[in-house]
């Protein structure tokens, strides 16, 4: 694949079991490429996040859930806290571990599972991992295991991938891959299936078929050459690059307002008053502040509160 085009998005097609879909479409993925799309994952955390992290009450307790490789670990022991990994790949919580000095604690789970205790974390971050999920139900379902562990006066920060995209975008996808031969002209495609190109390893080489040298029989002058093994004295086989493998993901591109209006809805059907940045909080019973959405490098992100009056 060397010199060509990189793959664009394409549509997903749902085949009605979204479990089975995420399996063969994310978490299949995730583990045949966890090293690889590992050493892409060591950049800077985003800007956003660090921010939010450092705002934090001293030696807070944090979930990240979907950590992947962990990468946002470091950055909360940075900022006076302390962070557990839990993820779905088994792959990337091998990598996650080692973050941290003496080991990271990291749980193999689903965004969807909801295996903490209520009152546990202080906060909970979810970086690039709900928009993993097929449907409107099963991301509800991951914000909702998301808050329900906090305590009183936990925070919460989401970040997911955009339909809208930047002119600079180097995803191409979205708004842009909207645009691609074969799209349905003026349908908004959301869920689509993103090109993840697996490299083989630096100076990985497979053979190519050995020449052969022809002979004729005895006897027979017109004969069709017959093949004969390569002797050691003609030198070694031919290589070539291995060809990169192209896998691909599940990917739901979130339009605008439709993070916050995931989250609205999954709060209240928790039974969350769901409250804005400046309103009061409630005489009684539990309750969810958004405290700050955003659009940032083609991504959509949410911050917010949650407590009990």
């Amino acid at each position: 694949m060397a010199g060509s085009t990189k793959p664009l998005p394409v549509p997903a097609a749902a085949s009605g079991d979204p479990a089975a879909d995420e399996e063969n479409q994310v978490h299949e993925v995730y583990e045949a490429i966890a090293p690889h799309f590992a050493r892409t994952r060591f950049k800077q955390p985003w800007p956003l996040i660090e921010r939010f992290l450092s705002t934090l009450p001293p030696n807070s307790l944090g979930l990240d859930a979907g950590a992947g490789n962990g990468k946002y670990l470091p950055a909360a022991q940075a900022a006076g806290h302390y962070a557990i990994a839990m993820d779905r790949s088994g792959g990337l919580l091998s990598i996650a571990r080692g973050q941290l000095e003496g080991g990271a604690e990291c749980i193999l789970g689903d965004l969807c599972q909801d295996p903490w205790r209520p009152n546990t974390f202080d906060f909970a971050i979810s970086v690039a991992a709900i928009h993993h999920l097929s449907t409107p139900e099963r991301r509800a379902d991951a914000v909702q295991t998301l808050i329900r562990p906090l305590r009183n006066g936990g925070r919460f920060f989401i970040y997911v991938w955009a339909y809208e995209q930047g002119p600079n975008s180097r995803r191409k996808m979205g708004s842009l891959a909207d645009q691609k031969e074969g799209m349905e002209g003026g349908e908004r495609v959301q869920d689509v299936l993103v090109p993840w190109v697996l490299s083989s390893e630096p100076g990985k080489k497979k053979d190519k078929a050995p020449k052969v040298k022809g002979r004729r029989k005895q006897g027979e002058e017109g004969a069709e050459p017959e093949p004969a093994p390569e002797t050691s004295n003609e030198g070694p086989k031919e290589e070539e690059e291995e060809e990169p493998k192209v896998f691909h993901r599940y990917y739901h591109l979130f339009a605008e307002g439709e993070l916050e209006d995931l989250v609205r809805t999954a709060a209240k059907q928790d039974g969350y008053a769901v409250l804005g940045k400046e309103e009061s909080k409630p005489e009684a019973g539990k309750y969810l502040r958004v405290v700050d959405v955003g659009w940032e490098a083609d991504n959509w992100w949410i911050e917010g509160e949650v407590g009990s009056a």
